[in-house]
C-alpha cells in the first residue's frame, strides 16, 4: 500500500533588525548559518522553499526568493543568504506585509535575534492563513519573559547549528 505524499511549502523569514541595532556580528553569522542549514535540510526532504528578508542584499539582489521546488531554488536561496547584510532595508512587519501573498499556505521559519513586538504579527498572519510558524532565535527574548503560547514554537539558533 502506498503512503500519502505530503508536500510542504516552507518560507524562511530573516529579520536583521536587532542584529543591526545591537551590532552582534557573530550571532548574525550564526543565524545565517542556521538558516542555510534549515534550507538544505528541508530541500533534502523535497519541500518547496522560499525566502523573505528585511535585510539589504549585497549586489542589489532581491530580498525575496519565491517558494519553489525547482533545482534552481536552493542555490538561489543560499546565494541570497550569503549576500544578506546586517543592515535592514525596512522593518520586519513592513517586509512581511509586502510579501503577504507569498506567505500563504507556507510553514514559516522566522530567524531573528529574539521575539519582539513585530513577531506576533507573523503569528496572527499565520493563524489567519492556517500556516504554522516556528521561531529560531539567538536569545529567547529581551526581558526574560516569553509569551507562553509560543513555547512550543521557539528554538534557539544554537540548537540548529550543532
Amino acid at each position: 500500500m502506498c503512503e500519502p505524499f505530503v508536500h510542504e511549502k516552507r518560507m524562511l523569514l530573516i529579520d536583521v533588525d536587532q542584529y543591526h541595532h545591537l551590532g552582534t556580528e557573530t550571532a548574525f553569522e550564526e543565524m545565517i548559518a542556521a538558516a542555510a542549514s534549515l534550507a538544505v535540510f528541508f530541500a533534502g526532504r523535497g519541500n518547496s522553499l522560499g525566502l523573505v528578508t528585511n535585510a539589504r542584499i549585497d549586489g542589489q539582489k532581491s530580498p525575496y526568493v519565491p517558494i519553489s521546488r525547482s533545482v534552481e531554488t536552493l542555490p538561489a536561496l543560499l546565494e541570497t543568504l550569503a549576500r544578506i547584510t546586517m543592515t535592514p532595508q525596512q522593518n520586519f512587519t513592513q517586509t512581511c506585509r509586502q510579501y503577504v501573498t507569498a506567505l500563504q499556505g507556507a510553514n514559516c521559519m522566522v530567524c531573528a535575534w529574539f521575539i519582539d513586538e513585530n513577531k506576533p504579527y507573523i503569528r496572527e498572519l499565520a493563524a489567519s492563513k492556517n500556516n504554522h510558524v516556528q521561531y529560531f532565535v539567538s536569545e529567547m527574548d529581551e526581558d526574560g519573559t516569553l509569551d507562553p503560547r509560543l513555547f512550543d514554537a521557539v528554538e534557539l539558533i544554537e540548537a540548529v547549528c550543532v
